[in-house]
C-alpha cells in the first residue's frame, strides 16, 4: 500500500515479503545506519525476528514500517509517521542506508512527511529528535523549517545497555500553523 509519493521515491508500507524482509535486515542490522538512533554495532536481529515484526503491523499508516523506494525498485531507506499522542505531537523518523546518504533523499522523505501528517491525522506539531551528532539530520529538519525546542538524553532499558549506547538528541519541532504559512509561500 503507498502511503505518498515524491518526485523520485515512493513511500509503502512493509509488506512481508522477502526482499522488504532482507532491505529491512540490512539496514537495521547497520552499524552506520544504527549508530545514531544507539545501536553501535546495529540491531542484531534475524530475518525471522523482522517477519515477526511485520505480522504485527498496526492497521494504520501511523507508527508502521514505511519503506522507501526508488523509481528504479531499490529499497533505500526507512521512516515512520507517528500517531499523534495526546498534546497533538507526532514524531517521524527517517533511515537511509548509507550508499543512499548526501543525494538530498532524505530532504525529501522527510518533506513527503511533513505534508502527509498534516494533510492525513490531526496532528498539531511534528517532532524530530535527531541524535545531536548527527550533523546531516540536523540540517535536513532545519532546511525543512523545524525550529529546535530542546534537548535530552535517551537512556535504554538496563536490559538493553550492553549493546547499547545513550542517545544524546535535539528536539525539533513545527506546527500546523508553520507547515501551512510555509506552503502557502507567505514566508
Amino acid at each position: 500500500m503507498i502511503i505518498f509519493t515524491t518526485s523520485r521515491l515512493t513511500v509503502r508500507r512493509a509488506r512481508k515479503s522477502e526482499i522488504d524482509i532482507d532491505a529491512l535486515f540490512r539496514m537495521w542490522n547497520s552499524p552506520d545506519v544504527m549508530r545514531n538512533v544507539g545501536f553501535p554495532e546495529g540491531l542484531a536481529i534475524s530475518r525471522d525476528e523482522i517477519a515477526q515484526k511485520l505480522e504485527k503491523e498496526p492497521a494504520s499508516f501511523e507508527n508502521a514500517i514505511l519503506l522507501v523506494e526508488r523509481s528504479d525498485g531499490n529499497l533505500i531507506g526507512q521512516c515512520k509517521i507517528g500517531k499523534p499522542d495526546k498534546s497533538g505531537i507526532s514524531d517521524f523518523d527517517v533511515k537511509l542506508l548509507s550508499e543512499y546518504w548526501g543525494l538530498g533523499y532524505g530532504m525529501e522523505i522527510l518533506q513527503g512527511l511533513i505534508s502527509h501528517t498534516f494533510t492525513h491525522t490531526a496532528a498539531k506539531f511534528v517532532r524530530g529528535t535527531p541524535n545531536r551528532e548527527n550533523t546531516a539530520s540536523i540540517r535536513m529538519q532545519e532546511r525543512c523549517g523545524l525550529k529546535l525546542s530542546g534537548e535530552g538524553v535517551y537512556e535504554f532499558p538496563a536490559g538493553m545497555r550492553q549493546r547499547t549506547q545513550p542517545v544524546h538528541y535535539l528536539t525539533y519541532l513545527m506546527s500546523r500553523k508553520e507547515w501551512e504559512t510555509i506552503q502557502s509561500g507567505k514566508i
